[in-house]
């Protein structure tokens, strides 16, 4: 299970590294996931 972030208006949110990234997409969490590699 996860925590609430509490952004609920931003959903659906990814939270890597205390960054949150909101109103993600498959496509939106491929390139984000990406510039970490």
């Amino acid at each position: 299970t996860v925590n609430c972030v509490g952004a609920c208006a931003l959903g659906p949110i990814v939270v890597i590294g205390g960054e949150y990234s909101g109103q993600m997409k498959t496509d939106k969490v491929k390139l984000l996931l990406e510039s970490y590699d």
